[in-house]
C-alpha cells in the first residue's frame, strides 16, 4: 500500500507537471475533498441580478475527471458583467477560494474550464458574479465524480446586493 506521504509527493508532481505542460490542472485537491461538507441552502431574492449558466457539467449526475465545462454570465437591464467580481468557492466546512485557480480560464463573460482534476465524490461550488449596476448573484452548483450519493435537487441562483 502506498503511504500518504508518497501519494502526496505523486500528487504534487502531477500538479507541478500539469502547470508546465498546460494540460490538466487541479480544481479541487484530495485534502480539500476530504474536508467536512458545508451544506448551503440558497436564499431567493427579488433583485434583477445577472444570470449564471453552467454547461457541460451534469448537476448531481456522475461525471469523470478531468472535467471540462463552461460557466456563462448574462447581465440584465443594459448592465455589463464585472468579471473582476467573479469568485468560485469550494463549499466545505472551511470554504476554499478557487478563484485564483480559475482566473486564467476567464474570457469576456464566461469561464471556460478545461481538463480540471477533481477527486471522486460529491462536490458543491458557489459561483458569485456582479454586474456594472452592483447587482450580484450567488449560484450553488453540485456535481459528483464517478459515484453520486446525493439525490438531485434544484439549485436556484440567489440575487445579492
Amino acid at each position: 500500500m502506498i503511504s500518504a506521504f508518497w501519494r502526496s509527493i505523486a500528487f504534487t508532481a502531477l500538479v507541478l507537471n500539469s502547470k508546465f505542460v498546460g494540460a490538466e490542472f487541479v480544481l479541487i485537491t484530495e485534502d480539500e475533498a476530504r474536508m467536512p461538507r458545508l451544506i448551503v441552502k440558497p436564499e431567493r431574492g427579488p433583485l434583477p441580478a445577472p444570470d449564471v449558466y453552467v454547461y457541460g457539467l451534469p448537476n448531481d449526475a456522475p461525471a469523470s475527471s478531468p472535467l471540462s465545462f463552461v460557466v456563462k454570465f448574462k447581465a440584465r437591464g443594459g448592465a455589463s458583467i464585472d468579471m473582476d467580481s467573479v469568485t468560485m468557492t469550494y463549499m466545505v466546512k472551511e470554504p476554499v477560494d478557487l478563484t485564483s485557480r480559475i482566473r486564467r480560464f476567464m474570457v469576456k463573460d464566461e469561464i471556460r474550464i478545461t481538463d480540471a482534476l477533481v477527486p471522486s465524490g460529491s462536490h458543491q461550488i458557489r459561483i458569485f458574479v456582479q454586474d456594472s449596476n452592483g447587482e450580484g448573484r450567488r449560484t450553488f452548483y453540485s456535481f459528483c465524480i464517478r459515484t453520486c450519493s446525493v439525490p438531485p435537487e434544484p439549485r436556484p441562483s440567489t440575487p445579492e446586493r
